[in-house]
C-alpha cells in the first residue's frame, strides 16, 4: 500500500519484539510466518527509507486508537495538521507514562 501510493519514508512501530527481531533477520519456526518476514525484508530491501522498530506495548495504543478509527472511515490515507479530539486523552496518558 505504501508503494501503491508513492510513499517516499515509511517507520513500522510495533509492540512484537519477536516479529520485529525477525523482520531484522533472526530465524523463526514458522513457515507461513518465515514467507512473510522473507516478503516484508524484501520491501524494506528495495525501500532503503521504511524501516520497522520495536516500542513498548503502552506506546502502541495511540496507535490502536487510529487504528480503529481508519476501521470506521471510507478513506484510509488521512493528513491531520493537530492531534484528533479522539486520540488526546491517549495522548495525554502516553505522556504520563501511564
Amino acid at each position: 500500500m505504501a508503494q501503491e501510493n508513492h510513499f517516499t519514508e515509511l517507520i513500522i512501530r510495533m509492540d512484537s519484539h519477536v516479529v520485529v527481531k525477525a523482520i531484522k533477520g533472526n530465524r523463526i519456526r514458522s513457515t507461513g510466518g518465515w514467507r512473510l518476514v522473507q516478503a516484508i525484508q524484501r520491501i524494506l530491501v528495495a525501500n532503503p527509507n521504511f524501516s520497522v522498530m520495536s516500542i513498548f506495548h503502552e506506546g502502541n495504543r495511540c496507535a490502536d486508537t487510529l487504528a480503529d478509527y481508519v476501521c470506521t472511515i471510507e478513506r484510509v490515507i488521512l493528513k491531520m495538521q493537530q492531534q484528533p479530539s479522539f486520540l488526546r486523552q491517549q495522548l495525554r496518558r502516553d505522556n504520563l507514562g501511564v
